[in-house]
């Protein structure tokens, strides 16, 4: 009689938990995690430049809304206004809008200045000499005077300031730049020149 040996049963093989993973399965979990951090990515620098965006309107907006308050409160008190360089400087004399001071004469001045697309502004007492002299003799001189707001320029080819001298008025319009890829803020408002009850003491302005 024939003896059949019998053969071990092969059981499947079953990969233990620190086998580690094969090669093609690495290289999918590294595109996918990549995959991720890209679009992680992506959404944070879009956030993070909507708000930037946002910071800089709002600076924008603040900054030229105060600017065009104050040349509106000078226009309102102003006893002269004089309008030069085409639209581009704004000069007035004006009653002081301190507390009981009413009567101090102050020259006051703003300055668009194209080739910088910056507004200037300067204001002093009417004393000695003022700064709105030199302006008046020369506009380009206002060029020094501080920055007040950065990325202006005007609206189309209009003119920045105009005084129509009949109506007393001095319109303002002019456009801010926020960041390089969004429109410009654009202000347009007027000021009434108010009669004053008495002419302001103190020396010439322009």
């Amino acid at each position: 009689m024939a003896i059949r040996r019998m053969l071990p049963v092969q059981s499947p093989r079953i990969r233990r938990g620190d086998e580690g993973v094969t090669l093609v399965e690495t290289l999918v979990y590294s595109a996918l995690l990549v995959g991720i951090m890209v679009i992680v990515g992506s959404v944070l620098i879009q956030t993070m430049w909507v708000q930037h965006h946002i910071v800089n309107l709002n600076q924008a907006s603040n900054t030229t809304q105060t600017q065009l308050e104050s040349i509106e409160l000078a226009v309102r008190n102003a006893s002269d206004v004089r309008v030069l360089d085409g639209g581009n400087l704004l000069l007035v004399k004006r009653r002081s809008t301190l507390a009981g001071t009413a009567n101090n004469a102050v020259c006051s001045g703003w300055y668009f200045n194209a080739a910088a697309n910056q507004l200037h502004s300067a204001s002093n007492a009417a004393t000695g000499v003022p700064r709105t002299i030199a302006a008046n003799a020369n506009p380009s001189a206002a060029s020094n005077w501080p920055v007040l707001v950065e990325g202006a320029s005007r609206i189309g080819t209009g003119p920045v300031f105009s005084f129509d001298s009949a109506r007393r008025i001095v319109s303002i319009s002019i456009e801010v730049a926020t960041s390089r890829d969004r429109s410009a803020l654009q202000f347009r408002t007027e000021a009434n020149q108010r009669a004053q009850g008495a002419s302001l003491g103190g020396v010439a302005c322009f």
